[in-house]
Parts: C-alpha cells; structure tokens; sequence
C-alpha cells in the first residue's frame, strides 16, 4: 500500500512541476496562481495544499532540489591538487546543465534562477576558501574567490539565457578561462 501511495505522490509532484513548466512557457510567473496550477496538473487546490503553500513555496522546492543535485559536483573540485582536471569538471557539469535546460530556461527567463545562482556561489566560495586559504590568508585572496566564483556562475547563467554558442564550445571556453584564474591565485 506505501509503494502505491508513494507513486502517486510522484507523480502527482511531478504534475504540478510539469504544470508550473507549461504555464511559466505562457505567461508572467507573478501571474500564475494556486488555481491555474492545481487546473493544469488536474488536481484540485486541497491537494496542493497538501504539498505546497503557496507557488513560490513550490518553486523553493523546486530550487532546493537543483541545489541538492548539482551541489555534489561541486564539492567534489579540488583545485590543489594536481589531479583535478577543469574541463572534465566543466564537461560533467555541462552535462547536467543540458538535461535540465529547459527548466533552467524558464527559470531565469523568469528571474527566479537567482536564488539558485547565490547558494551556489556561497558553496563555491566556501569550497575556495577551504582549498585555497589554508595555505594564504588573505583579504585579496577572498575577494578574488568572490570574484572567480560570481564570474563562473554569471557565465553559465548568460550561457543558460541565451546560449549561442555550443554546449561544447561554451564549456572549452569555460573551462580554459577558468584554468587561467586558478593558475593566476595559485603563483
């Protein structure tokens, strides 16, 4: 019975991100209301309730679990050691980013990918600072982790919102950048 009733939360989860993906395509995200999502995901608005207070809780849902999936991949750089290699960081990264594109899309278009962009900042910061100042601290050295950081992230975003260039040439290009910065804070 748990299996059946843990199913149906799924799917009916995933009815409701579905449904707030298709009218985010169609209209302003500050217009979308409880009743045009529990319409469109052929639910009614109880049971929204019962997983959502509101949209924006949802789309809070919904970018925690992006941090949640993309947060591993980067705990796992490790720019001291001689091992980590930038692009096929960047090649991983990439990878994801192109499964989830279209709902990274929709969610910058709709200004709502800058909650997501800042917690991964901090997290790249706090990856940096742990590498990177055990060996100098200093108040430069944390400001160009800041930088570095906001600059990786602003690229990927500008990249997500109008992406130009392929996936391919945008992550050599990423990735080379990139290496520059860590040799530059590492000499």
């Amino acid at each position: 019975m748990a299996n059946i009733r843990d199913r149906r939360v799924i799917r009916t989860k995933k009815n409701i991100y579905d449904a707030l993906f298709s009218l985010m395509e169609e209209k302003n995200y500050a217009k979308i209301t409880v009743t045009d999502l529990a319409e469109r995901a052929d639910i009614n608005r109880k049971t929204f309730y019962v997983y959502y207070t509101g949209v924006d809780d949802l789309l809070e849902h919904i970018e925690n679990e992006l941090y949640e999936k993309y947060a591993p991949i980067f705990r796992g750089i490790d720019v001291v050691s001689s091992e980590f290699d930038v692009y096929s960081f960047f090649q991983g990264l990439s990878d994801m980013i192109e499964k989830d594109m279209q709902v990274l899309q929709l969610l910058s278009r709709s200004g709502k990918l800058l909650g997501l962009e800042e917690r991964t900042k901090k997290l790249l910061v706090e990856i940096f600072q742990e590498q990177l100042i055990k060996e100098r601290e200093s108040q430069e050295l944390r400001l160009y982790l800041e930088y570095a950081a906001a600059g990786i992230l602003s690229m990927l975003s500008e990249w997500i919102q109008n992406p130009k260039s392929s996936l391919e040439d945008f992550t050599t290009f990423l990735a080379k950048v990139t290496l520059g910065s860590f040799r530059a804070i590492q000499s």
